[in-house]
């Protein structure tokens, strides 16, 4: 809690400066903020810095300390109201205290005992209101923000905890959890930050007067901000972004938890809160899209492209050929272009999961054909693996990663089990795709019959001698092509093909686009259109 605000009115300047020198205010928790020789200043001043504590003298000219006190109450304003009084002032301190002042003090008994105990006893009153406020205002926006309150409701309860001369800026926070990719090796579990984030007020901005932390559900809580009105927005505005960093580096330092954050509006209708919150934790949902440690000002909106779903469903597609041809660099172009159209043009975390899915159960049927791992039983051994599914550029690199190394592991153990009579083949075909090759010229060289060559190609490769003849002639041509130095014609002559027309035609139908378009990197969805 921050020291006790404290502003100081009395008639006489020699009043006021013995009252400042009685006491080591910072000592005890106090700061004195203003002073003012007259009521009518005192009231300018209270507006400028609503001080928790006003002391005053009851006998000035002009606006007395109990037309003060009467004005500053009225007003609606939770403040400590100290009468300072005369003999003669007697009966007036007295029925001050019936109109909600707190004390008097007889000026003449007035020492620095009997004034630092009266000071003290009104510091444990505001600090003792100051926490059950929070626990009914904690109360108040936990159920107003989840479930909303009808408007008198509102008006009613807000006026109970004090809050309608507040002004309040609201912070949802979101400790950033791994995208559902797989879900049974997702682990649910709940991350109270009231408990784990502990604030230091003195990092906080100066126009921030306190800080509540409430806990909701879904590792989610709310950060409910006092300010002092003597700020603008735009001083508010500009001071926000950092501190919202510092906020961050703080869960940082005490655990291994990135947060997102959403500002609400800075000075806003209480009635208007619970429609903001359900947008704004409706984005916080989708923060899959976003880097990691988010902080978001103004809520984004982007209709997604309808249309885009199906290109991305025939990325899909490529992308499984070029898994099951165990062309890497096919699967990171593929991989590359589904996850980046998913971001700049269809941010639907439904869709994603789908996409996800699909892609875990290419991978796992790839795994299962060459007897690899599937990936949840990777998962389960690698936790580690769900902190890379944080935000979706960590997902493309993943998936990736993943493809990548089950082509290398599969290439690497059909290696190892191939026969001495296909090791040949293949050595042949390395040697010789340049040329107008066939089963029966490799059958014939090896000195093995066509039927058994074919047969038992099959079986050791899973795929037939013209598929990975052609397939090997595509992958050099895609070099050839990323090299830039090959006109299309030389690249033809070069893999094997009589014409360049034959061999684009070749090259489409196992890349879904043709060599130009393939040189240019677009895509095919883009070749159609």
């Amino acid at each position: 809690m921050k020291p006790i605000s404290v502003m100081i009115v009395d008639d006489e300047e020699i009043v006021i400066e013995d009252l400042i020198s009685l006491i080591s205010w910072n000592n005890y928790g106090f700061q004195i903020v203003a002073a003012a020789t007259n009521g009518r200043k005192a009231l300018d001043l209270f507006e400028r810095f609503h001080p928790q504590v006003v002391i005053t003298d009851i006998k000035m000219p002009g606006i007395d300390g109990l037309r003060l006190s009467e004005s500053i109450l009225g007003k609606g304003y939770s403040v400590k109201i100290l009468l300072l009084t005369a003999y003669k002032d007697f009966e007036y301190a007295r029925n001050a205290i019936s109109m909600g002042v707190s004390n008097y003090l007889l000026k003449h008994e007035i020492n620095e005992e009997t004034f630092l105990k009266e000071m003290l006893k009104i510091k444990r009153e505001i600090e003792n209101q100051h926490i059950q406020r929070r626990l009914f205002r904690a109360q108040f926006f936990k159920k107003m923000l989840e479930r909303g309150y009808e408007p008198e409701e509102v008006e009613e309860r807000q006026e109970f905890i004090d809050v309608q001369n507040e002004k309040f800026i609201m912070l949802l926070l979101k400790v950033d959890t791994p995208f559902p990719v797989i879900d049974s090796v997702i682990i649910n579990s709940s991350y109270s930050l009231s408990e784990r984030l502990k604030i230091d007020l003195e990092l906080a901005p100066e126009f921030v007067k306190d800080v509540d932390i409430l806990d909701l559900s879904n590792n989610r809580s709310i950060m409910v901000i006092s300010i002092e009105s003597v700020y603008s927005q735009r001083q508010i505005i500009e001071e926000l972004y950092s501190y919202a960093r510092v906020i961050q580096g703080c869960l940082r330092q005490c655990s291994d938890k990135t947060l997102s954050i959403v500002v609400f509006n800075l000075v806003f209708n209480l009635n208007e809160c619970h429609a903001f919150f359900e947008k704004a934790t409706h984005f916080l949902e989708y923060g899959v899209f976003f880097e990691k440690e988010k902080i978001c000002l103004e809520i984004p909106f982007q209709p997604k492209d309808v249309l885009m779903e199906t290109n991305i469903l025939e990325q899909l597609n490529l992308f499984k050929n070029a898994l099951n041809n165990m062309d890497v660099d096919c699967i990171a172009q593929y991989l590359h272009q589904i996850f980046t159209k998913l971001v700049s043009h269809y941010k639907e975390s439904i869709f994603l999961k789908k996409v996800c899915t699909d892609l875990v159960k290419m991978l796992d049927d790839f795994s299962n054909r060459y007897g690899l791992l599937s990936l949840t039983e990777y998962c389960t051994s690698h936790e580690d693996c769900r902190d890379s599914w944080l935000d979706i550029g960590e997902l493309q690199e993943w998936f990736t990663v993943m493809a990548v190394e089950r082509c290398n592991e599969a290439q690497n153990k059909a290696k190892f089990n191939i026969s001495p009579k296909i090791r040949c083949v293949l050595k042949y075909i390395e040697e010789h795709y340049g040329e107008d090759l066939t089963v029966e010229k490799a059958a014939e060289t090896l000195g093995l019959s066509r039927v058994y060559l074919g047969q038992l190609f099959k079986k050791e490769i899973g795929h037939t001698f013209l598929e990975y003849l052609t397939q090997y002639r595509i992958d050099v041509a895609k070099q050839m092509l990323l090299n830039g130095h090959y006109k299309i014609y030389e690249i033809a002559e070069k893999t094997g093909y009589s014409t360049s027309q034959y061999f684009s035609e070749v090259f489409r139908k196992v890349t879904g686009i043709n060599p130009l378009d393939f040189r240019n990197g677009v895509t095919n969805h883009e070749t159609k259109h």
